[in-house]
């Protein structure tokens, strides 16, 4: 009996975190879609936009607007490893891997716009 009672707990709480992710991503959008289009409508075309993934994942949340803009979190190949170890272990045996040491910059993606910061 106990067993059947936590499955509608589990399916709110599941549904609570799809829905705070799919609003915080909004948040990001209103301005995000006028300030960097480009990155706007690649994460829209993206599997993590399809999965409900929101920007806090990789971005963090400690940025909110643009008064705070400096405390955005970039993602590096670490912050992509906490989700992504086979595809992290397999760049980070590519030559790309050496260039992204060596300039310090996001790894290479075809139509990133992000300006990215140092690790």
């Amino acid at each position: 009996m106990r067993k059947q009672s936590i499955i509608p707990v589990l399916v709110l709480l599941a549904a609570l975190a799809t829905a705070h992710a799919a609003s915080a991503a909004t948040d990001c959008i209103g301005c995000h879609g006028k300030e960097t289009p480009g990155a706007v409508a690649d994460w829209k075309l993206s599997k993590h936009a399809a999965n409900d993934i929101g920007c806090e994942a990789c971005h963090g949340s400690a940025h909110t607007g643009a008064a705070d803009v400096a405390n955005v979190t970039m993602p590096t190949p670490a912050t992509c490893n906490e989700c992504h170890e086979t595809q992290v272990a397999q760049f980070n045996k590519g030559k790309h891997a050496l260039g992204w040491l060596r300039t310090r910059r996001c790894p290479p993606r075809t139509s990133c716009r992000w300006r990215c910061a140092t690790a």
